[in-house]
Protein backbone atom coordinates (compact mmCIF):
# COMPACT_ATOMS: atom_id res chain seq x y z
CA UNK A 1 0.00 0.00 0.00
CA UNK A 2 1.29 3.39 -1.00
CA UNK A 3 0.43 6.39 1.15
CA UNK A 4 -0.16 9.36 -1.16
CA UNK A 5 -1.74 12.78 -0.91
CA UNK A 6 -4.49 13.66 -3.36
CA UNK A 7 -2.00 15.78 -5.34
CA UNK A 8 0.55 12.95 -5.47
CA UNK A 9 -2.14 10.47 -6.53
CA UNK A 10 -3.38 12.85 -9.21
CA UNK A 11 0.14 13.37 -10.53
CA UNK A 12 0.96 9.66 -10.59
CA UNK A 13 -2.27 8.85 -12.47
CA UNK A 14 -2.24 11.90 -14.72
CA UNK A 15 -5.62 13.20 -13.50
CA UNK A 16 -6.83 16.26 -11.63
CA UNK A 17 -7.00 16.50 -7.86
CA UNK A 18 -10.80 16.56 -8.06
CA UNK A 19 -10.78 13.37 -10.11
CA UNK A 20 -8.40 11.81 -7.60
CA UNK A 21 -10.81 12.64 -4.77
CA UNK A 22 -13.69 11.09 -6.71
CA UNK A 23 -11.58 8.00 -7.41
CA UNK A 24 -10.74 7.61 -3.71
CA UNK A 25 -14.41 7.97 -2.77
CA UNK A 26 -15.49 5.51 -5.48
CA UNK A 27 -12.84 2.90 -4.56
CA UNK A 28 -13.41 3.49 -0.82
CA UNK A 29 -9.70 3.63 -0.08
CA UNK A 30 -8.68 4.40 3.50
CA UNK A 31 -8.01 8.09 4.20
CA UNK A 32 -5.91 9.23 7.16
CA UNK A 33 -4.59 12.59 8.24
CA UNK A 34 -0.80 12.74 8.07
CA UNK A 35 1.48 14.40 10.63
CA UNK A 36 1.58 17.50 8.44
CA UNK A 37 -2.22 17.76 8.53
CA UNK A 38 -2.73 16.75 4.89
CA UNK A 39 -4.95 13.84 3.90
CA UNK A 40 -3.06 10.71 2.91
CA UNK A 41 -4.69 7.91 0.97
CA UNK A 42 -3.76 4.22 1.21
CA UNK A 43 -3.60 3.25 -2.47
CA UNK A 44 -3.08 -0.43 -3.34
CA UNK A 45 0.24 -0.97 -5.13
CA UNK A 46 -1.49 -3.19 -7.69
CA UNK A 47 -3.70 -0.29 -8.76
CA UNK A 48 -0.74 2.03 -9.27
CA UNK A 49 1.25 -0.64 -11.11
CA UNK A 50 -1.74 -1.55 -13.27
CA UNK A 51 -2.30 2.05 -14.21
CA UNK A 52 1.36 2.66 -15.03
CA UNK A 53 1.47 -0.48 -17.17
CA UNK A 54 -1.58 0.74 -19.08
CA UNK A 55 0.21 4.01 -19.84
CA UNK A 56 3.57 2.50 -20.79
CA UNK A 57 2.39 -0.63 -22.58
CA UNK A 58 -0.22 0.23 -25.20
CA UNK A 59 -2.19 -2.68 -26.61
CA UNK A 60 -2.12 -1.14 -30.10
CA UNK A 61 0.86 -1.71 -32.36
CA UNK A 62 2.86 1.51 -32.10
CA UNK A 63 4.21 1.16 -35.64
CA UNK A 64 0.76 1.82 -37.11
CA UNK A 65 -0.45 4.59 -34.83
CA UNK A 66 0.74 7.54 -32.81
CA UNK A 67 2.00 6.79 -29.28
CA UNK A 68 -0.47 7.06 -26.40
CA UNK A 69 -1.19 10.61 -25.24
CA UNK A 70 0.89 12.13 -28.05
CA UNK A 71 -0.75 15.39 -29.01
CA UNK A 72 0.57 17.70 -31.65
CA UNK A 73 -0.62 21.24 -31.00
CA UNK A 74 -0.60 23.49 -34.00
CA UNK A 75 1.44 26.64 -33.32
CA UNK A 76 -1.33 29.01 -34.40
CA UNK A 77 -3.70 28.09 -31.50
CA UNK A 78 -3.63 30.80 -28.83
CA UNK A 79 -2.61 29.74 -25.31
CA UNK A 80 -5.94 31.03 -23.93
CA UNK A 81 -7.83 28.59 -26.15
CA UNK A 82 -5.58 25.73 -25.06
CA UNK A 83 -6.09 26.61 -21.42
CA UNK A 84 -9.87 26.82 -21.93
CA UNK A 85 -9.81 23.39 -23.59
CA UNK A 86 -7.75 21.93 -20.74
CA UNK A 87 -10.21 23.35 -18.20
CA UNK A 88 -13.13 21.91 -20.16
CA UNK A 89 -11.43 18.50 -20.28
CA UNK A 90 -10.87 18.68 -16.52
CA UNK A 91 -14.53 19.62 -15.94
CA UNK A 92 -15.69 16.80 -18.19
CA UNK A 93 -13.44 14.33 -16.36
CA UNK A 94 -14.88 15.42 -13.02
CA UNK A 95 -18.40 15.26 -14.43
CA UNK A 96 -17.69 11.77 -15.77
CA UNK A 97 -16.44 10.67 -12.33
CA UNK A 98 -19.50 12.19 -10.66
CA UNK A 99 -21.87 10.51 -13.11
CA UNK A 100 -20.08 7.18 -12.70
CA UNK A 101 -20.47 7.44 -8.93
CA UNK A 102 -24.12 8.40 -9.37
CA UNK A 103 -24.68 5.42 -11.72
CA UNK A 104 -23.16 3.06 -9.14
CA UNK A 105 -25.52 4.48 -6.52
CA UNK A 106 -28.47 4.01 -8.85
CA UNK A 107 -27.43 0.41 -9.53
CA UNK A 108 -27.48 -0.31 -5.81
CA UNK A 109 -30.90 1.36 -5.52
CA UNK A 110 -32.18 -0.86 -8.34
CA UNK A 111 -30.97 -3.92 -6.43
CA UNK A 112 -32.73 -2.73 -3.28
CA UNK A 113 -35.94 -2.04 -5.21
CA UNK A 114 -35.82 -5.48 -6.81
CA UNK A 115 -35.55 -7.01 -3.34
CA UNK A 116 -38.49 -4.90 -2.22
CA UNK A 117 -40.57 -6.07 -5.21
CA UNK A 118 -39.89 -9.71 -4.25
CA UNK A 119 -40.92 -8.95 -0.67
CA UNK A 120 -44.14 -7.27 -1.85
CA UNK A 121 -44.97 -10.20 -4.15
CA UNK A 122 -44.54 -12.59 -1.22
CA UNK A 123 -46.79 -10.43 0.95
CA UNK A 124 -49.36 -10.23 -1.85
CA UNK A 125 -49.47 -14.03 -2.24
CA UNK A 126 -49.87 -14.43 1.52
CA UNK A 127 -52.70 -11.88 1.54
CA UNK A 128 -54.46 -13.73 -1.31
CA UNK A 129 -54.30 -16.98 0.71
CA UNK A 130 -55.75 -15.19 3.75
CA UNK A 131 -58.56 -13.75 1.63
CA UNK A 132 -59.42 -17.21 0.29
CA UNK A 133 -59.59 -18.55 3.86
CA UNK A 134 -61.81 -15.67 4.94
CA UNK A 135 -64.12 -16.26 1.97
CA UNK A 136 -64.50 -19.90 3.06
CA UNK A 137 -65.35 -18.77 6.59
CA UNK A 138 -67.91 -16.30 5.24
CA UNK A 139 -69.57 -19.04 3.17
CA UNK A 140 -69.78 -21.23 6.29
CA UNK A 141 -71.27 -18.39 8.31
CA UNK A 142 -73.84 -17.71 5.59
CA UNK A 143 -74.89 -21.38 5.66
CA UNK A 144 -75.16 -21.18 9.44
CA UNK A 145 -77.19 -17.96 9.11
CA UNK A 146 -79.70 -19.74 6.86
CA UNK A 147 -79.98 -22.47 9.48
CA UNK A 148 -80.45 -19.89 12.25
CA UNK A 149 -83.12 -18.02 10.25
CA UNK A 150 -85.50 -20.98 10.57
CA UNK A 151 -87.89 -20.95 13.52
CA UNK A 152 -86.47 -22.55 16.63
CA UNK A 153 -89.02 -25.28 16.68
CA UNK A 154 -88.12 -26.34 13.10
CA UNK A 155 -84.45 -26.42 14.02
CA UNK A 156 -85.23 -28.48 17.09
CA UNK A 157 -87.22 -31.01 15.11
CA UNK A 158 -84.55 -31.24 12.39
CA UNK A 159 -81.87 -31.79 15.00
CA UNK A 160 -83.74 -34.81 16.40
CA UNK A 161 -84.14 -36.31 12.93
CA UNK A 162 -80.42 -36.47 12.34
Amino acid sequence: MASLTYAELAASLGITVGSAKNLVRRKRWARVTGNDGSARIAVPDEYLEGHKKADTNPAIDSSTSAPDHAVTIPPHIPPEVLEALREQITRLGSQNDRLTTEAEGLRSQVGELQSEVVRHKTNHERAEREIAGLQEQLAAWKANAEWMAQPWIVRLIKSFRK
